[in-house]
């Protein structure tokens, strides 16, 4: 029930606070005057405007308001939340967004003190991307980016988290670390050299790879990353480099 996410208890809390001290107050009032036998003699005396029937017209009211408020409380809500995931999607890959990406790393190193794991941090970038961008028309490099997009979704691991960083630039981050988490860039590498769209639009990509160790600081965590993958540039492209792997690209 995606409506209960964006209700403020505070308020919340403070609304049904007041209302149930006006309910009393009134409460008091009827009970004090006696209400409701004034109400019912009044019918009584006046029985042919079948003012008997206010009472459970009114009751009918109630639960019909209750049940009103509350279907619009759930699709504002359903509103609310669909209005949220679009702010954390990238709109051309679907990917997450770099602020939602960033929100979600430091949930992860929050987790990642707590349980005294480290991460696997992956950098991609495409090589030369302005190039093809001129070559070839803006919506064909929108075409690569959505491939590359797809093309890491079903290479990786669901664990995986995926964040379209920077233009043609591409975080991930692996929640697990093994032999395999650091031959995966390697195959990365291996299988986009020239599958992105056949050979017509030939496109390679460079690859950082950094462990994110347990107590780091996320912005070191990041500048590490990216120190590798600007050194798999300038070696050439069409690479992978790691720093604090203790492992050679």
């Amino acid at each position: 029930m995606p409506h209960l996410e964006y209700f403020n208890r505070p308020s919340l809390l403070k609304d049904t606070f007041v209302l149930l001290i006006v309910n009393l107050f009134l409460l008091l009032l009827f009970i004090n005057f006696d209400v409701l036998e004034w109400a019912y003699q009044f019918s009584r005396q006046h029985e042919a405007w079948e003012l008997d029937e206010i009472i459970p017209l009114g009751v009918s009211l109630a639960i019909s308001l209750v049940i009103f408020s509350y279907r619009r409380i759930v699709e504002l809500g359903e509103l609310t939340h669909t209005f949220e995931r679009l702010s954390m999607r990238d709109p051309l890959t679907n990917l997450l967004n770099r602020r939602a990406g960033q929100v979600k790393l430091i949930s992860y190193q929050q987790k990642a003190k707590a349980n005294n794991n480290n991460y696997l941090l992956i950098q991609m970038d495409l090589d030369q991307f302005s190039k093809v961008n001129r070559l070839y028309g803006t919506n064909i490099g929108d075409e690569i980016l959505i491939a590359t997009a797809r093309f890491l979704e079903q290479s990786l691991p669901e664990t995986s988290l995926i964040i379209r960083w920077l233009d043609d630039k591409f975080l991930i981050l692996l929640p697990y670390i093994s032999e395999e988490s650091f031959e995966l860039p390697h195959k990365l590498c291996t299988r986009f050299d020239g599958q992105l769209l056949g050979r017509s639009y030939p496109v390679t990509c460079s690859i950082g790879i950094s462990v994110w160790s347990v107590g780091e600081d996320l912005d070191d965590a990041l500048y590490n990353v990216e120190e590798a993958l600007i050194g798999a540039k300038q070696a050439g492209g069409n690479r992978v480099n790691s720093i604090n792997t203790g492992k050679t690209a």
